[in-house]
């Protein structure tokens, strides 16, 4: 017995009805951020067409409510690649690191507040006995 494989605009129908299903995103703005016709939508759902993966995927970021930027009004879809508004082609893997870097990001400057903050309690909590030098206050 042979695996069945899929090729990667198989795998995007699928992901975009495990979006459509799982994300809170109704149809109606994912069919807006994907920009096709409705027939082309349609085809999509019902399977007679394959989605480009890089349309999937920009659906799927914008389903979790983060736009990879703000700035990304004029994009357009060909050949299963991105195009921002500046002609910069994109492809789903570029989409998926641009919001993992974003969330990494945001979580990596938090745990250096977090750890600049205990450094500063520690450092006012030691406070210098006569004769001991003060401890070095981190200063932005």
């Amino acid at each position: 017995m042979t695996k069945k494989t899929f090729t990667r605009r198989e795998m995007a129908r699928s992901n975009l009805k495990d979006i459509l299903n799982f994300y809170p995103i109704s149809e109606s703005n994912a069919f807006k951020i994907a920009r096709v016709t409705r027939s082309t939508w349609r085809r999509w759902l019902a399977g007679t067409a394959n989605p480009p993966p890089a349309t999937v995927e920009l659906i799927r970021i914008m389903a979790l409510g983060e736009p990879p930027a703000a700035g990304w009004d004029g994009f357009r879809f060909a050949g299963g690649f991105f195009y921002d508004d500046h002609g910069h082609e994109y492809t789903p893997g570029d989409l998926r690191a641009l919001q993992l870097y974003k969330i990494h990001s945001i979580r990596y400057i938090a745990l250096l507040k977090q750890i600049e903050n205990e450094r500063r309690a520690q450092n006012e909590k030691a406070a210098p006995q006569d004769g001991q030098k003060p401890m070095l206050r981190i200063v932005k």
